[in-house]
C-alpha cells in the first residue's frame, strides 16, 4: 500500500494492528499506554487505567519516530479511541510513519473499517 493509497478516503483508512508501547502526554501528565491499532485518521490506545475524557488533547510520543497528536473521541472497554489532528502535509508524513510502524510490528494484516 502506498502513501497515496492511505490518503484517498478521509473517512475510512486501513487500520494496522500493533502492540506498541508509547508515552501519552496530556495536561495531566504522562502515562505509558499501548497503541493497539493505527490508521491515518487515528489510533486505539489500550490502558487499564481511567486516564482521559472525551475531547482531551493527547500527544503520543513514539520513541524513534517523533510525536503524533490528537483528541480522544471515545472510550471503549480497555482503552480509548483518538483522532489525529493533522493537516494534509502532516498526513503524508504520518502515512509514512504508519508504514514504518507496520513494518516494525511485522504484521501484514489490517483491520477493515
Amino acid at each position: 500500500m502506498s502513501v497515496d493509497d492511505l490518503t484517498v478516503n478521509a473517512r475510512r483508512h486501513a487500520r494496522y494492528q500493533l502492540d506498541m508501547p508509547v508515552h501519552a502526554v496530556t495536561d495531566g501528565g504522562e502515562q505509558r499506554v499501548t497503541v493497539r491499532d493505527i490508521s491515518l485518521s487515528g489510533a486505539a490506545i489500550a490502558t487499564d487505567k481511567a486516564l482521559f475524557t472525551n475531547d482531551d488533547f493527547v500527544e503520543l510520543q513514539v520513541e524513534g519516530h517523533g510525536n503524533i497528536s490528537g483528541r480522544v473521541v471515545r472510550q471503549f472497554q480497555g482503552g480509548y479511541a483518538m483522532a489525529f489532528d493533522e493537516d494534509s502535509a502532516e498526513k503524508r508524513e504520518l502515512a509514512e510513519e504508519i508504514e514504518k510502524f507496520r513494518a516494525m510490528a511485522g504484521k501484514k494484516a489490517y483491520l477493515e473499517g
